[in-house]
């Protein structure tokens, strides 16, 4: 599904016209269909056509399922990723004070300055856009560490584990930059989902009904929680767009942490 679905396109417009949409489409084809196939016709089936959407039904929750779970993993690691790459550099700030409180300070100023840095520049990091201020900040950290002279076995283990996080840093940078504008369910998949819906809401229109209220009602129940699952698999496709977006919150607390 279209990146710009998610991120351009507000998510109550998606919801509209998605759940709407679908809403609208199969109690319109109802209409349609039924002036050609009239319900004492189809309703002589009706046992035939259960057992048939019965099936096409384990099938289409099987494959939602599936996108769910996969997307929801998906969001879960890129929220633990912005949480690691946040708290990764607050640990180094903190545990700086072995070499004294003017190089916690500067640790501290210099890695708050670094999440300040992403979460300013977050319409760009989660469009995969490098942002090189964040590599400026990155290296000054760097260079912080690399000037430090250890003279006990705690400010080598200092350095030793700075150097380690600050590699870790950029790893998870690239990580994120890598993520962001990754679709995370494959096209083959979508497919699958498309063709499961199309199945069970055709199946659902073959009901003989007489009562075309009841008929209505709940043909447009059953569009609804198709259509619903649809908006959310839509939404939860790119972990940094949409109604369940992750969000620079987790680098504004650690910035504000360390400032206070």
């Amino acid at each position: 599904m279209g990146l710009w679905l998610v991120r351009d396109v507000p998510s109550w417009l998606v919801a509209l016209v998605v759940i709407g949409g679908v809403a609208a489409t199969t109690v319109g084809l109802d209409h349609l269909i039924h002036q050609w196939l009239p319900h004492r016709r189809l309703g002589r089936y009706n046992i035939v056509t259960g057992i048939f959407v019965s099936i096409v039904g384990v099938a289409y929750g099987i494959i939602v399922g599936n996108c769910v779970v996969t997307l929801w993993d998906k969001h879960s690691e890129a929220g633990h990723i912005a949480r690691q790459e946040s708290t990764n550099l607050t640990a180094l700030a903190e545990a700086g004070h072995v070499f004294g409180p003017a190089i916690e300070a500067r640790l501290s100023e210099q890695v708050a300055r670094y999440n300040d840095t992403i979460a300013d520049g977050w319409s760009e990091r989660i469009r995969g856009i490098s942002n090189p201020d964040e590599e400026t900040s990155l290296d000054a950290i760097s260079d912080t560490v690399n000037g430090l002279k250890p003279a006990s076995d705690a400010q080598r283990a200092f350095v030793q584990d700075a150097v380690v996080r600050i590699g870790l840093g950029r790893e998870l940078r690239q990580q994120a930059l890598d993520q962001a504008s990754d679709q995370q369910i494959p096209g083959m998949l979508w497919f699958a989902l498309g063709a499961a819906t199309v199945g069970v809401l055709s199946l659902c229109l073959l009901f003989g009904l007489d009562d075309s209220v009841v008929r209505r009602t709940l043909l447009m129940l059953a569009a609804l929680v198709v259509a619903t699952n649809l908006f959310v698999v839509i939404q939860m496709n790119y972990p940094y767009f949409g109604s369940f977006s992750v969000g620079p919150g987790s680098y504004e607390q650690a910035a504000e942490g360390l400032r206070r």
